[in-house]
This record gives C-alpha cells, structure tokens and sequence, in this order.
C-alpha cells in the first residue's frame, strides 16, 4: 500500500471516528442517560457495577424498566420495573404477582451463587426463572428462604416499581410508593458494559437490549 493510499485511508477513519463521536454527543446531550448502576436491586437482568442506556421519554409502557427520581428524595434515582400503572390492582398471592386479580405467569430455570451485597457480599444461594408480563418476558431472581410479601394496592395512582430482584429489601414501590410519571426521565433499553458481577451462566455482555 502507498503512502498516499495510507494517507487517505487514515484520513476517512478520522472522519468516521469524528461522525461517531459527534453523532454518540449529540445523543448523550438531548436523549440518552448513562448510568452506572450502584446495586443489584434489579438483578439478574442489571447487576451493581453495569453501565445502562436510558431513553429519555415521557411515555412508559407496562413492563418496560425506567430510570426515576426516588419519591422521597428527589436528588436520587431509582430503576424499576413497571408492574403496575394508574388504576390497577397489584397483589401477592403465595409469593407470586397478581395484577387485576390475574396471577403473572412464570417459569424457574434453575439457581446460581452469587455475592449478596446486602448480606456483606457473602455467598447466597438464588433461583431464577423468567416472568411473562404482558407481551414481554424478564429475568426475576429470590432466595428461597426469605419470603416476598408486598400490601395490596387497589387503584395505583401512579407507576408501581417492582426490581426483577424480589427478594432485594427497599428500591422499589414496596416501600417508597408508586412513583408519578412526572418524575420518571427514561426508559432504560441497553447494557452499555456489564460490570462483571453476573454468573456466567446468565451470558451478559456488552450491548445486550434490555426487556
């Protein structure tokens, strides 16, 4: 190769990687939030240390994961699942979700050790499994041995936050409430980069869409 072809050919990647760099700008200014996730409240589907992509959106659709303010301390977010929307009925039934009284299929795959951090990062046992809400299908995890409870809630005046985490104690709208939409900024949709905490049975890795 000439040096005039190198040249040229070295000249187009800089043009490319400069469109790359302004068009991944212009994204992260006006539409997209990068968020590097602190807890596995969301586990197994965002583990603490993963980096994630959110849309900024104001339309939230039943079973998507969105980034919010915390309702009782606005300086902080929170990613949750929406289980429930406004005039919905939410409830748990043998530890299993009920919306409008209608139990939310699911099946368990199986159970994998994994760090607990709110058991000072000892190992614990979790099972696992995939729940169908809606047209969608996520990945929820528990450890058998705590029970998952949750107060009815007869009409949801906002967006109810369940994690995929059921066994993750706070982070969720069982104990800081329903959420309004209003303070909702996005709808998480992509691991950007995985933080290394997940089993690797679970296959996690860069770019993965979220359901």
């Amino acid at each position: 190769m000439g040096d005039s072809l190198r040249a040229q050919l070295f000249k187009f990647v800089l043009m490319l990687g400069g469109i790359f760099a302004l068009v991944g700008a212009i994204l992260r200014f006006f539409f997209i939030d990068v968020v590097i996730v602190s807890n596995d409240a969301m586990a197994p589907t965002i583990f603490a240390g993963d980096t994630v992509l959110a849309w900024r959106s104001s339309e939230f659709k039943h079973g998507s994961i969105v980034l919010c303010r915390h309702p009782q301390n606005q300086e902080r977010f929170v990613i949750g699942r929406i289980v429930g929307k406004p005039g919905m009925q939410l409830s748990m039934q043998n530890e299993q979700l009920m919306i409008n009284n209608e139990r939310i299929p699911r099946d368990f795959q199986g159970h994998f050790e994994h760090e607990d951090q709110q058991s000072g990062n000892a190992k614990v046992r979790y099972v696992y499994g995939i729940e169908r809400l809606g047209e969608n299908e996520h990945l929820f995890m528990e450890r058998p041995e705590r029970n998952i409870s949750m107060r009815p809630v007869n009409r949801i005046s906002g967006l109810y936050l369940l994690s995929d985490n059921r066994t993750w104690n706070g982070e969720d709208s069982r104990t800081f409430g329903p959420v309004s939409p209003d303070h909702c900024r996005g709808v998480v949709f992509m691991r950007w980069s995985p933080g290394g905490r997940a089993p690797p049975l679970l296959k996690q890795g860069h770019f993965d869409i979220l359901d």
